[in-house]
């Protein structure tokens, strides 16, 4: 058992890392656009299209990393051991989290360039998944099919 608490420690501290840089990132930003407000002058009004489709194109890795996550599931559960299911659920999970963050990457620097608030939207959304996505035992087992039976 002290194997599965290790690995779910070393896995959190890999999501709170993720999760605290895009904090970070966001005070940066938000500093930023308090002392000289969008880095792109005129951005609302030259750069239209850009504001429009950007959000759009920001919101776009959080289908694409369920679909990565329940291929890897498809392929996880037919796993004959425990150790190689460990693998592949953490590295189904850091690839998640990592398409969450380009969410969230994507709305800070898209509200960086122009300070138009539907970034803000985007970076919110990629937050509230990397939250409801936190790797969790129960997670573990409804998914990939992990038995401690056979630890």
């Amino acid at each position: 058992m002290n194997n599965i608490e290790q690995f779910f420690k070393t896995l959190n501290m890999i999501f709170f890392a993720l999760f605290s840089g895009q904090i970070i990132f966001f005070g940066v930003v938000y500093y930023m656009s308090l002392q000289n407000g969008a880095l792109i002058p005129n951005a609302a009004t030259d750069m239209v299209m850009l504001i429009q489709l950007l959000p759009i194109i920001g919101l776009l890795p959080i289908p694409a990393a369920y679909v990565l996550y329940s291929v890897q599931t498809k392929t996880a559960k037919m796993l004959p051991n425990n150790d190689q299911k460990l693998k592949a659920y953490q590295s189904s999970v850091i690839i998640k989290l990592a398409l969450f963050e380009a969410t969230c990457f994507i709305g800070l620097v898209g509200f960086l360039l122009t300070a138009a608030d539907n970034f803000w939207a985007v970076f919110i959304a990629g937050l509230v998944f990397m939250l409801l996505n936190r790797p969790t035992k129960g997670k573990l087992v409804t998914d990939f099919g992990y038995s401690s039976d056979n630890e």
